[in-house]
């Protein structure tokens, strides 16, 4: 068995690798179409130059924050990568201990080359986000990740990739925001309070059983009223047990077409590197537009 290890970026300067399809475009439709290949390669750059601008923008724009109680809404955090309690997460092929991890094993033939890609997944777990002195839930499905560490191995039969976040890890975290649990409002008392008294109603007979003092078979006013003050005591004494949970922040992907990422960067050289993509795909659609002009 041997093995590599080393850190990748992440897919954003692999994106850059597309433009490699022009060659076999060019040779093909040059003969036919020499328009073809430019007018791709611009389009593409375009495209790909706005989608980088924007993310750039994005980052460059939100405020970072440090604040173990963010705002809610979309938001920038950066702070240290922490495991949840629980078991630890390990690597399912080379057995690494993180808090998150991407994995891939591929199928390999006599001659050693790659046929298929047998099996590709990434942990679902949340991880936590050190922020201050309190912490971030991260619940990763659907982030565009960027981690510190990968590893690449190969025996004979397969050919693995795994990449990972460590416990540890400087984490830069871009998403959205909502807070979960916290003191219940009013308008949440009376509906919890109507929910219990409509449970209680639908188990008519237990109902008798508990208020019905005088045996008649059926709630006196003073009995329903009776009924009404132990409901009360139970939403209350549920509703103090919920305010004594601290709030638990979770960031999340959005649901509007703004970007969720995770990258062990700094947020200022996170958004460095989106504003170098940017412009090189720029460079592609200038240096296509220059040769659509010179093919006339």
């Amino acid at each position: 068995m041997r093995f590599s290890s080393a850190s990748r970026l992440a897919s954003g300067r692999a994106s850059l690798a597309l433009y490699l399809a022009a060659l076999p475009l060019w040779l093909f439709s040059a003969p036919a179409w020499p328009h073809a290949t430019p007018i791709a390669l611009g389009t593409l750059g375009l495209y790909q130059w706005w989608r980088y601008h924007h993310r750039y923008r994005l980052v460059a724009d939100t405020p970072t924050s440090r604040s173990a109680t963010p705002v809610q809404g979309y938001g920038e955090f950066f702070g240290q990568a922490r495991a949840p309690h629980g078991p630890p997460l390990i690597t399912p092929y080379g057995h690494m201990r993180c808090v998150w991890y991407h994995a891939s094993r591929q199928c390999r033939d006599d001659r050693q080359s790659v046929l298929t890609d047998h099996t590709r997944h990434s942990s679902d777990h949340a991880l936590l986000l050190q922020l201050g002195n309190g912490q971030l839930v991260i619940e990763p499905a659907g982030a565009q990740v960027e981690t510190l560490h990968q590893r690449q191995w190969q025996d004979e039969q397969y050919q693995y990739r795994e990449s990972w976040i460590a416990e540890g890890d400087p984490l830069y975290a871009l998403g959205s925001v909502t807070t979960h649990a916290g003191p219940p409002g009013q308008q949440a008392w009376r509906d919890d309070l109507q929910l219990l008294l409509n449970e209680w109603k639908a188990d008519h007979s237990g109902l008798l059983q508990r208020f019905d003092l005088n045996g008649n078979g059926q709630l006196d006013p003073d009995e329903w009223e009776a009924a009404r003050q132990a409901a009360h005591q139970a939403v209350d004494q549920q509703h103090r047990t919920l305010a004594s949970i601290p709030p638990s922040h979770h960031l999340h992907c959005p649901v509007d077409s703004r970007p969720f990422m995770l990258s062990w960067r700094t947020p200022q050289a996170q958004a460095q590197q989106l504003r170098l993509l940017s412009w090189c795909h720029a460079a592609v659609a200038l240096a296509a537009g220059v040769w659509l002009a010179r093919l006339g």
